[in-house]
């Protein structure tokens, strides 16, 4: 038996403290051509504290909804989620060091919009994201995940409830850095990928 306990504002709170972690002065698009539209951004952080990722695959709370919060859980071959999607093949390829979350983020929009972030099992809590595709992409994907690690979740054991620990230390995110920044253009043309190709 899983137990969660959430407070309503908490989100809220989080979100007014870190929304300027990805500002527009970050993005130096003066040399892309008029023409060509930057489509979305990868991007990483430190969360500067441990990161208990078997803990947060098992026991961190999909949002039932599926308007808002997290969608999906992957940890190397596993997955927990509510988002259909077409099974792959398995592959060793696969991080075992590493959760994958696929995060909605539905605030001010006509749909919710899918960023997913990566959380590496390291000392440093290191996050990466994609698929933002504007600044306060990046800022509300980020005080999601810090909300949804600073719940109160128990797993009853032994006739009594077992607090969850998420993480150990103090959350304080640094270090952002944007790693790439995709683009996508129309040229007019049809093009011939066989012969590009040869």
């Amino acid at each position: 038996m899983k137990l969660s306990l959430f407070n309503s504002t908490l989100f809220i709170m989080i979100q007014n403290q870190y929304d300027n972690l990805y500002t527009t002065d970050m993005f130096d698009t003066t040399k892309v051509p008029d023409n060509i539209n930057v489509s979305s951004y990868s991007s990483h952080l430190n969360l500067g504290c441990k990161i208990y990722v078997n803990n947060i695959f098992n026991y961190m709370r999909l949002d039932p909804t599926f308007d808002e919060g997290i969608a999906c859980v992957t940890k190397g071959m596993h997955r927990r989620t509510l988002i259909k999607k077409k099974k792959k093949k398995p592959t060793s390829s696969a991080f075992n060091n590493s959760i994958d979350l696929d995060i909605l983020m539905n605030i001010d929009r006509d749909k919710p919009r899918r960023v997913n972030i990566k959380i590496f099992n390291n000392e440093r809590g290191t996050i990466q994201l994609s698929g933002c595709k504007e600044c306060r992409d990046g800022n509300e994907a980020v005080s999601r995940i810090i909300s949804e690690l600073n719940k109160d979740y128990y797993v009853y054991r032994g006739g009594k409830f077992e607090k969850i620990q998420m993480y150990e230390g103090d959350i304080c995110p640094k270090n952002v850095t944007i790693d790439m920044i995709n683009t996508d253009y129309r040229i007019d043309m049809k093009i011939d990928r066989d012969k590009l190709y040869e």
